[in-house]
């Protein structure tokens, strides 16, 4: 199966949560897609970070840093 997606269309969400901080997500495919990956594209802003963590799908994550 093919996802074809412009990811400019994709809205971002700022994580600030426990485990993140000045992270910018956006998430490509999930699991409702289909299967058990997970695909996201992350940018994190000047000073913050995505601590390191487990789920219970896999996961393809593209991480940023401007």
């Amino acid at each position: 199966m093919a996802i074809v997606k412009d990811t400019s269309k994709v809205e971002a969400q700022l994580v600030s949560d426990s485990g993140a901080s000045k992270l910018l997500f956006k998430q490509i495919f999930t699991s409702k897609h289909g299967g058990r990956l997970h695909c996201n594209i992350g940018k994190t802003m000047p000073g913050g970070y995505s601590r390191e963590h487990k789920h219970e799908w896999d996961q393809i994550n593209f991480v940023l840093s401007f």
